[in-house]
C-alpha cells in the first residue's frame, strides 16, 4: 500500500467537504432555529443530511474510487460515523468549557474531524484496488 498525498486529491477533498460541511452546518442550523432542540441533535441531523454529499463526492470526485459501492459505501460509513465522533468529543469539550451550548461550536468540531476522515477515507473507505481512474 502506497501512502502518498496528491495535491488534486486534498483540494478536491477539501471541495467536497466544505460543500458537505455547508449542508451539514445550515441543515443543523436551520433545525435548531425552527425548533430551538439541543445542539447535539441539531449536529446529527444535519450529519445525517450531509452524509450523500459527502458519500458521492469523495467516491467519485475526491478519490476516483472503482471499489463497488456495496464495499465502499458500508467503509465510508463506519469512516463517517468515526468523524462524527471526532466532532461530538470536540463538540462536548467546548460546550463543557463554554458552560453553554452555541451553534457555531458545530463548525468548529467539523474541522477537528476533517483529517480523520480524510485519511481514513484514502487508505481505507475509497482504497483503490485497481489502476487510478484518469
Amino acid at each position: 500500500m502506497k501512502f502518498s498525498f496528491n495535491n488534486r486529491e486534498v483540494l478536491v477533498f477539501g471541495v467536497v467537504g466544505v460543500a458537505a460541511t455547508v449542508a451539514h452546518y445550515v441543515i443543523a442550523k436551520s433545525v435548531n432555529s425552527a425548533f430551538g432542540i439541543s445542539i447535539f441533535w441539531c449536529n446529527l441531523v444535519g450529519f445525517l443530511c450531509a452524509f450523500s454529499v459527502s458519500y458521492f463526492g469523495h467516491y467519485h470526485l475526491s478519490f476516483r474510487s472503482d471499489a463497488p459501492h456495496l464495499k465502499a459505501l458500508p467503509k465510508f460509513g463506519f469512516t463517517a460515523l468515526l468523524g462524527f465522533l471526532v466532532n461530538n468529543a470536540v463538540l462536548v469539550v467546548l460546550v463543557w468549557g463554554a458552560g453553554e451550548e452555541r451553534i457555531w461550536f458545530i463548525a468548529i468540531a467539523m474541522v477537528f474531524s476533517a483529517g480523520t476522515v480524510f485519511t481514513v477515507s484514502k487508505f481505507w473507505s475509497f482504497a483503490n484496488h485497481g489502476a487510478p481512474k484518469a
